[in-house]
């Protein structure tokens, strides 16, 4: 009885092991490189392009608007854009993003603009500080400023003259700013039609059901912006 149990056992065995040498073999198979995304120059991306029959972006060919791929046929695709898309980052790139943070210094500012461009964060100082390859530039508002709203890539100054709001919007390559006239008595203030504001036309004009229109007026009416 003991002889037969064991014969019978034996081809089990072998079974299992067989299957623990099936796993084995098939556990190399699994591992495939990993796809090239990049190379440092042409000359070094067309190798893997044509390998893995896949483009492969050229490093030192990338700028804020361009996108240069080695294509496994040895050619190169050009990826232009009409404006700056990516903002080198230390030894990389990352995709621009104009939404407002506020930072540490106590200041406000874009996640990954090209052009560095600081809002004010309220009180006295600088409402705005621009910067871009060496040039810089800094506007004053007269007196105190309140705390700014922030939405997406622009900050909301409120109430800097009686019923006008004052506007800063962040840009990939900059800044622009209008006033938001809420009141028509704040339409007829005549700071305005000041020599330093020139012409009052309105550029936009916003309004809801039961609410009074708001009118935008252009950044050159700016006359307490020095």
């Amino acid at each position: 009885m003991t002889r037969g149990f064991r014969l019978r056992a034996l081809p089990m065995v072998l079974l299992m092991l067989a299957g623990v040498v099936v796993v084995t073999a098939s556990s190399p198979r699994s591992s495939l490189p990993t796809p090239v995304a990049e190379a440092p120059d042409a000359a070094s991306a067309f190798a893997p392009a044509r390998l893995q029959g896949t483009p492969v972006g050229v490093a030192n060919q990338t700028a804020e608007a361009k996108k240069v791929l080695a294509n496994p046929d040895g050619t190169l695709t050009a990826q232009l854009s009409p404006q700056p898309v990516r903002v080198r980052k230390g030894d990389g790139w990352v995709p621009v993003d104009t939404a407002l943070t506020s930072v540490p210094d106590g200041t406000i500012r874009a996640k990954a603009a090209v052009a560095d461009v600081v809002f004010s964060a309220g009180g006295e100082g600088p409402l705005v500080q621009f910067s871009r390859e060496g040039r810089r530039l800094a506007l004053r508002w007269p007196g105190a400023l309140p705390k700014p709203e922030l939405d997406g890539s622009t900050a909301r100054y409120r109430e800097v003259l009686p019923g006008v709001d004052l506007e800063m919007q962040v840009e990939a390559e900059g800044y622009n700013q209008r006033f938001v006239v809420k009141t028509p008595e704040a339409g007829r203030n005549p700071i305005w039609g000041s020599r330093r504001c020139g012409s009052t036309r309105r550029v936009a004009t916003r309004s809801r059901p039961g609410t009074t229109p708001t009118v935008a007026w252009p950044s050159r009416c700016a006359p307490a912006v020095c």
